[in-house]
């Protein structure tokens, strides 16, 4: 090897080195932020847990129905897998099943020629021959036609097999099929019962939050807790890395929307006595899928009183994504996203009354209007 190869060897080996420790290091980062985010989650349960039973009731019971759901789109994930895998199965048996009988003729055509020549062909083959060259190349011409036609019984014996092998398949599939299918229903009828159960509790929250003074205190301490998990991401977050071949800083006006809904309360608008929206409220059907804006890394993947299932996206530069409320989260703390992969699905988590997406984008922990950083609608 040249000393140039050396040196190019030993740089790719350097290079790769490198790159698993600058991995080790990220995921190490990660390990400590999901820590104190933990940490955080349990201070801010422990703090309203004492006054406000009811809220904690309303999120576990959201949590149950959380992991219903998560079982709900798993089973319905396996159940399109397994009818995609049926209909490469059955589209293989019709295949093998036209091979299997195009065998079968050439097997038949072969032993009705056995049939007629008789159960000594080689001999009366031989008596009827003279010539001793003609005699030894019709013997090897025999050898040859007798190893075609086992070789034509062993591709059919094969093929018998691969059919068997495939039917078994099926019905194995169709079983695992129908088993998935009723342990859907059967989940579905769980998760109804469920949400029948939040729904009174969200009434007994009503009731108690009838004044609106006491409304909007509750509304403040949620911000607050909001307010403590973007702090505590801020500070957390220096130390990621944040790729910046297309910094979020430069995507002003070009950025897709979350969703398609339209948006019910708008940045800046008044939400309470003295509290404005900081974000937007998107209306959008439950179980609609929810975009990334922009490529980054999730820091946020989890529940969160008064905003519900919770993920928050880094985009590097100080800048963050907020997406709350939804009914299922498709991405976990550590994961990259790339802009319009789908990272959660719609639902009213966090006690609302209806579906909606409630969206946020900031900078350095300070909440920015949405509408100059998005595209223009149509």
């Amino acid at each position: 090897m040249t000393i140039p190869s050396i040196a190019l060897t030993l740089l790719i080996i350097l290079g790769a080195t490198t790159v698993q420790a600058v991995d080790k290091a990220q995921q190490s980062k990660l390990d400590v932020l999901k820590t104190q985010i933990s940490d955080l989650q349990k201070q801010l349960l422990h703090t309203g847990g004492e006054r406000e039973s009811l809220m904690n009731d309303l999120r576990d019971a959201e949590l149950r129905a959380v992991a219903i759901r998560q079982r709900v789109h798993n089973l319905q994930t396996q159940i399109k897998t397994l009818e995609s895998e049926l209909k490469t199965l059955e589209a293989r048996r019709a295949a093998l099943q036209v091979l299997h009988d195009q065998q079968a003729q050439q097997i038949a055509n072969e032993i009705s020629s056995v049939y007629r020549l008789g159960r000594q062909e080689p001999i009366k083959l031989l008596l009827n021959m003279e010539d001793p060259g003609l005699v030894s190349r019709t013997v090897k011409y025999y050898r040859y036609f007798v190893a075609a036609r086992s070789a034509k019984l062993t591709h059919y014996q094969h093929t018998l097999t691969q059919l068997n092998d495939v039917q078994i398949s099926i019905s194995s599939g169709q079983t695992q099929l129908e088993d998935d299918r009723q342990h859907l229903i059967v989940e579905q009828e769980t998760l109804k019962t469920q949400q029948g159960e939040r729904r009174k509790l969200l009434a007994k929250i009503d009731l108690q939050l009838k004044d609106d003074n006491t409304r909007l205190a509750q509304l403040k301490r949620e911000q607050q807790q909001l307010e403590a998990v973007i702090k505590n991401l801020a500070q957390s977050l220096q130390q990621l890395d944040i790729p910046d071949n297309q910094p979020f800083a430069k995507q002003r006006g070009k950025l897709p929307w979350p969703l398609s809904g339209r948006v019910v309360h708008a940045f800046g608008a008044r939400r309470a006595a003295s509290l404005n929206w900081t974000g937007w409220l998107l209306h959008a059907a439950e179980g609609s899928p929810v975009s990334a804006i922009h490529h980054g890394r999730v820091v946020f993947s989890d529940y969160l009183r008064g905003q519900g299932l919770l993920l928050i996206i880094d985009h590097g530069e100080g800048y963050l994504s907020l997406y709350a409320h939804n009914q299922l989260l498709l991405k976990e703390t550590g994961d990259w996203v790339k802009p319009g992969e789908t990272i959660a699905k719609t639902g009213a988590t966090g006690g609302l009354s209806r579906s909606a997406l409630y969206f946020e984008i900031r900078l350095r922990g300070q909440p920015l209007d949405p509408k100059p950083w998005l595209k223009p609608r149509a």
